[in-house]
């Protein structure tokens, strides 16, 4: 684990809305990579319903 992950990890346990903060600040500027492995968790089940969704659609048609 990276020193910054340590840190993301420590300050989701004891300021919970400066980490919300920071998150949020990585998703506007587009930094992906330093995103919690929670939000990129989200992120991605957010995808794959988005795609499954849209593959239902068409398969309904």
């Amino acid at each position: 684990m990276t020193v910054e992950k340590m840190y993301t990890s420590h300050l989701y346990k004891t300021d919970f809305y400066t980490w919300t903060q920071e998150q949020v600040s990585l998703l506007k500027t587009q930094q992906w990579h330093q995103l919690s492995l929670t939000i990129q968790s989200v992120l991605a089940k957010t995808h794959l319903e988005a795609i499954t969704k849209a593959i239902l659609k068409e398969i309904l048609k």
